[in-house]
């Protein structure tokens, strides 16, 4: 079995952007991401995910480490961090939901970006369960 890790930020982690040497490591590009089942389900009450949003806040804390498996697919499998993960992407949701009451369409379309992916002509959402 083959480990390699990489420091990224939540904007390269989300799309899937690694340094070369990173995704030379992966093989395939990857797309997104998939929550395996025999992790345990979405669990954070609004305190874990106040203290979550005031740490994404200060930009100075570590947002700790995402673990994943690499399998020979266009996914990356959430091994730890799924908790955090999901939270940020819930976070991204609800700001694009608050952009689209706005009309701030720009910003809507960043956040898109982020949050989804274009495959076989159809967008999907970047985080599933498998």
């Amino acid at each position: 079995m083959s480990l390699d890790s990489t420091v990224v930020t939540i904007n390269n982690l989300l799309r899937c952007n690694f340094c070369a040497d990173f995704q030379e490591f992966l093989e395939t590009p990857k797309k997104y991401f998939s929550i395996p089942d025999y992790q345990r389900e979405y669990k954070w009450d609004k305190s874990k995910i106040k203290t979550f949003v005031s740490n994404v806040m200060q930009r100075s804390k570590f947002l700790g480490i995402i673990t994943t498996e690499v399998p020979n697919q266009p996914f990356l499998s959430v091994v730890d961090g799924q908790q955090r993960l999901t939270t940020m992407i819930l976070m991204l949701a609800w700001l694009y939901n608050a952009c689209a009451d706005e009309g701030e369409t720009e910003t809507q379309q960043e956040i898109e970006s982020l949050i989804s992916f274009v495959h076989e002509g159809q967008v999907k959402f970047i985080l599933e369960n498998a």
